[in-house]
C-alpha cells in the first residue's frame, strides 16, 4: 500500500500495489475503521471520475461509504444516495 491521500484523522486513501501496473484506489484506516479495506476505484483515474462525480465529499470513510454498496463496489456515482446528493438545493445566482 501507498498512501497519497491523508484523510486528516490519521487514515489514507492509498495505492493498492500488490497490483503494479494500475493499482486500485483502496481506503486504509489507521484504526480498523468500517472502510478500512473498501475499494475506492480500480485505479486513479477511475477514483478521480467517481469522487468528482460525487462533488469530491469528505475523504473520510463515513463520508464515502454512503456511495457505496459494499466493500468491493467503489464509489457509485449513479447510485440512490449519490442521486439524492446531487439533487439538494443550489444556489440561484
Amino acid at each position: 500500500m501507498l498512501g497519497f491521500m491523508a484523510v486528516g484523522n490519521g487514515d489514507f486513501v492509498a495505492f493498492d500495489l500488490s497490483v503494479p501496473a494500475d493499482p486500485p484506489v483502496v481506503y486504509l484506516s489507521h484504526d480498523g475503521g468500517d472502510g478500512h479495506g473498501y475499494s475506492l476505484g480500480d485505479n486513479f483515474m477511475d477514483f478521480m471520475d467517481r469522487w468528482s462525480k460525487i462533488g469530491c465529499v469528505g475523504c473520510e470513510d463515513w463520508q464515502l461509504i454512503p456511495f457505496m454498496d459494499s466493500p468491493v463496489s467503489g464509489i457509485l456515482p449513479d447510485s440512490d444516495n449519490a442521486k439524492l446528493w446531487r439533487s439538494w438545493p443550489k444556489v440561484e445566482l
